[in-house]
């Protein structure tokens, strides 16, 4: 069984490559200095708000992991469950972002 201490240090562990992740992820995909180019073009797009579209993205990896938990298996396998879990918690970390700008934009 997992001790307190083990979850904690899983925690860190995944964290920093969450982090590291997010890091290449957001130079490939957002551009010059706005960190959430890729999400605002739905808005510029007129499909939804950039809240909107990050959340569209964390269903995605929902879904996703229900279906191994479900299956046992994943179909494609360029992108693991573990891979999923990352990616949201960078897409959660992405949306508090968006939050706390929108927020700021206000003041």
């Amino acid at each position: 069984m997992m001790t307190r201490e083990q979850l904690f240090k899983l925690h860190e562990e995944i964290c920093k490559e969450a982090i590291e992740l997010m890091r290449k992820k957001n130079n490939d995909y957002a551009s010059g200095v706005d960190p959430f180019m890729n999400f605002r073009r739905a808005e510029y797009l007129g499909f939804a708000t950039a809240e909107l579209g990050v959340l569209i993205r964390m269903t995605d990896k929902m879904s996703r992991i229900s279906t191994y938990l479900n299956k046992g298996e994943l179909s494609l396998q360029n992108e693991s469950v573990y891979d999923a879990i990352v990616d949201l918690i960078n897409y959660s970390v992405i949306l508090a972002g968006l939050l706390k700008d929108k927020e700021t934009k206000k003041d």
